[in-house]
């Protein structure tokens, strides 16, 4: 229905005059892709082949409106498949190139049906198909998709062609000229700069970005950042945040202290962190970086932030951010486990991929630093110098993360948490322990046997944002580490008024929440949540370890969307969420559907309804009612309903089908008995089997009396003169070519008068145009009256009239009518308050005898 509405609006759009190009760069291999997307699945249910051939000699960026050259490429495959039931469908383009334009050449074929040469034409006008009934009626659809589509091509200045053999096949050919953009440019092209001091980093991040195809240059710490940036550059900045000499943090306010000072645009600089405290974000924030990537992370996650900050650019300087965008690591890294496998086959995968020992070389620098961070921590811990150990832990917690060391990550992120927090006494032990999980892990990497099917921790999220409230701290935690491990964004709240405030300064897909909170509880967050966000914008989750009825009732009641019982099954949990999203979603299309179809229904006139056997129920849009005169409130069946709407033949159609189960579809158009103005309805009925096997009936009445009133006037200004009534020149000429082929065909004569309206121009002076234009129509009237109904008259223009007198006996004949003209225009006619007499001249040919054309 939605599909039907669209053609429509955009037939209606075009026809108007209103629809109006796009001016915009686009990249014409993207565009394919999204075209062949689109269709794919489509030619796949049926079993075509679909080929694709396309130029690989793309340079340059197209300048156009890629929206709806997309749509005439998919509207062509569309109506390949439709038609199509076996073979292929093939998309072929073709590019030539001059000065600033480029000729688009675009061939789709396809081995269907193929259309009859006589019906070719047709197919290109509203609501046809092939020219044939059956068509439509096997087929479907609006019988716009053409006219659309060939109407858009024109508006981008190019034409549309059809070569089709029935029975073998149809291609449609078009080209259009656009102008060329900028020149494309590779990944090769693009510098990166990497600031990192940790060299298992530095080894991962090159493989990885030579992978993506980018050209990087790595430097040591922030000062030799800051230098770069002033003599090259760069695209974009990896920045880490705790490097020697100078920090990222510091390195970043410097960096953009120059660009101020030079006027230069700000290059994007991407913090790469394990730390997700606000007090961190904080710190990224003021001093300038634009975003986060969060240690350790994936291939996938590198791309998204280049695809991002690349085409953003740097103009989007910080704070213009509302907030920081965290990256999720997405598996994990604090698994008991000694090693994480799945970041090993990422680094072997990197390796197999660029010919490198991608996975040897991390391990041999791991080796190199990991050694050197724990007897570093060992003589911080002799000395007491907690504020150096925290640097060290953290930097051997990062490098192990990006290795997928986890069991040495684990106890790295426990030690820098202990020396943050100052418990300083639980450390030493920690450090002994730590002594001998490296000696483990680094034993583990050197005798490493990769199982390609190891276990991982599945990934069911994809960054959504997720606000965790809860009292107990373990319960808390627990769950923001599981959520993030299991793919989600987490922040967390330890009471209902910080969580009111984290929703204040950032956007939520979904909250968690605990019941029993002191302060405010969960019920009243999401009471106060519930004045803002309705449940498909904000779901809520409350966790609880026992729910009465009355609870229950009342939790629903103020719009609580799921319970999740204590203790929590955390992969559960995970899926819960995923699925209380995805249904959260869905009930907002849903409405913004019910929205969208209401306000295409009202502007395209159109409605809908449906019936279907199990539910033995009709459904219909309020619009429906308009349409009829008796109401339709209050029918529940199917006959009441097809009473009020079809007609007898109608009826018995629709029933036959549904009792056989057979899918098929019918169109009647109806109009209403309003003598004034009648309304024309256009019913559409289709038959199809639902899920569950069962005949469903569809339908949609759309107002068309617009369309057949201006079908109308179209009709009378093409063959009618818009003055008198009569037969127009070009329409005469048409009736008198017929008229003689078939008085060939019957041997019989006809008559041809000629009229002439004597001092025609001095009534017109003398009484004025509005008399001269009333004596004309009385005229009219009168070889209307006398003329029999198979013979015609015609206005040719100005004060001449022209009679054909059909199959007459004799010549006399004739002349009987054109003395009868002569009396008729001689009796005095009132205009203006006076009489006026008019004379005729009238000239005779007689068919054969005259001339035979």
């Amino acid at each position: 229905l939605l599909g039907i509405i669209n053609d429509i609006l955009d037939f209606s759009r075009i026809e108007s005059g209103k629809l109006r190009l796009q001016h915009e760069a686009f990249n014409l291999n993207d565009l394919f892709d999204e075209a062949i997307d689109l269709v794919a699945e489509k030619a796949r249910e049926k079993g075509l082949k679909l080929i694709v051939d396309l130029p690989d000699n793309l340079e340059y960026e197209a300048m156009g409106d890629p929206v709806r050259l997309c749509q005439v490429i998919v509207n062509l495959l569309d109506n390949a498949i439709k038609f199509t039931e076996k073979g292929e469908i093939e998309l072929y383009a073709g590019i030539t190139s001059a000065d600033n334009a480029m000729n688009l050449d675009i061939r789709v074929r396809d081995t269907g049906i193929g259309i009859d040469p006589a019906r070719q034409t047709s197919i290109f006008k509203p609501f046809e198909q092939d020219g044939s009934t059956s068509s439509t009626r096997q087929f479907g659809g609006t019988g716009l998709g053409l006219a659309i589509t060939r109407d858009l091509i024109k508006l981008m200045g190019g034409d549309i062609s059809l070569q089709s053999t029935p029975g073998k096949g149809s291609t449609f050919h078009f080209s259009v000229s656009l102008s060329t953009g900028r020149k494309l440019h590779s990944n090769r092209n693009i510098r990166i700069l990497l600031a990192e001091d940790n060299l298992v980093n530095q080894e991962v991040m090159y493989e990885q970005m030579e992978m993506l195809g980018y050209r990087i240059e790595i430097v040591e710490n922030g000062q030799q950042a800051v230098e770069a940036v002033k003599n090259n550059d760069y695209a974009l900045v990896f920045m880490d945040a705790h490097m020697p000499c100078m920090d990222g943090f510091t390195a970043t306010e410097a960096i953009r202290a120059f660009e101020n000072e030079q006027g230069r645009q700000n290059v994007p600089i991407i913090a790469l962190t394990a730390d997700l405290s606000p007090r961190a974000r904080a710190r990224s924030k003021s001093a300038g970086m634009n975003d986060y990537l969060v240690k350790p992370f994936s291939i996938n996650d590198i791309e998204n932030i280049l695809r991002t900050w690349l085409k953003r650019g740097a103009e989007e300087h910080i704070t213009e951010k509302p907030e920081v965008r965290e990256t999720p690591a997405g598996t994990d890294y604090r698994s008991p486990d000694i090693l994480n496998m799945s970041i090993i086959e990422q680094l072997r995968a990197l390796g197999d991929n660029s010919d490198r020992d991608t996975l040897g070389n991390a391990i041999k620098r791991f080796q190199e630093s990991a050694l050197k961070q724990l007897y570093a921590m060992q003589q911080a811990v002799k000395n007491e110098d907690y504020d150096n150990f925290a640097s060290i832990a953290h930097s051997l917690k990062s490098s192990s993360g990006t290795l997928g060391v986890s069991l040495v990550y684990s106890t790295a992120s426990k030690l820098e948490q202990l020396a943050n927090e100052h418990k300083f006494s639980l450390i030493a032990p920690l450090v002994s322990r730590l002594d001998e999980q490296l000696l483990l892990s680094l034993q583990t990497l050197y005798d490493l046997r990769i199982e390609t099917n190891s276990a991982e921790t599945p990934t069911v999220g994809n960054g959504q944002h997720l606000l965790i409230v809860d009292d107990d701290r373990v319960t808390l935690e627990t769950i923001q580490t599981a959520m993030q491990q299991f793919g989600y964004n987490v922040d967390i709240a330890g009471n209902g008024k910080k969580a009111l405030h984290l929703l204040a300064n950032s956007e939520y897909d979904l909250i968690i929440t605990d019941l029993q909170m002191p302060g405010m509880d969960g019920y009243e967050l999401c009471e106060a949540v519930r004045q803002e966000y309705s449940p498909e914008t904000l779901p809520i989750l409350v966790l609880t370890s026992t729910a009465d009825d009355v609870q229950v009732q009342h939790a629903y009641e103020i719009g609580i969307s799921n319970f999740i019982v204590k203790p929590v099954n955390l992969l559960n949990l995970a899926y819960t969420i995923l699925f209380t999203l995805q249904n959260s979603r869905n009930a907002n299309a849903l409405w913004q559907h019910k929205q969208l179809l209401e306000a295409a229904e009202h502007t395209a006139q159109v409605s809908h309804w449906s019936w279907e056997f199990n539910e033995q129920h009709i459904q219909f849009s309020h619009h429906l009612q308009r349409y009829f005169n008796k109401s339709l409130n209050g029918i529940h069946t199917l006959d009441d309903f097809m009473t009020k709407i079809a007609d007898e033949d109608m009826r018995a159609a629709i029933k036959s089908c549904l009792t056989d189960g057979h899918e098929s579809s019918w169109e009647q158009e109806i109009a209403t008995s309003n003598p004034d103005e009648p309304r024309y309805l256009l019913h559409r009925f289709r038959v199809v089997n639902s899920k569950n096997n069962k005949p469903m009936l569809i339908g949609t009445v759309q107002e068309i009396s617009s369309i057949r009133r201006a079908e109308q006037r179209i009709m009378e200004l093409a063959f009618y003169d818009p003055l008198t009534k009569l037969s127009s020149r070009s329409n005469f000429n048409n009736q008198l070519r017929d008229l003689i082929t078939r008085s060939q065909r019957r041997s019989e004569k006809f008559a041809v008068l000629y009229l002439d309206l004597d001092e025609f121009k001095n009534i017109n002076d003398s009484f004025g145009h509005d008399a001269g234009d009333k004596l004309l129509i009385e005229i009219a009237d009168r070889l209307r009256k006398l003329l029999r109904e198979s013979d015609i008259a015609s206005r040719l223009g100005g004060d001449e009239f022209c009679l054909l007198i059909n199959n007459i006996d004799d010549n006399l004949s004739a002349a009987s009518v054109a003395e009868r003209c002569l009396e008729i225009l001689s009796r005095p006619i009132t205009i203006a308050g006076g009489e006026i007499t008019s004379h005729a001249s009238i000239g005779i040919a007689i068919y054969p005898d005259d001339g035979e054309d």
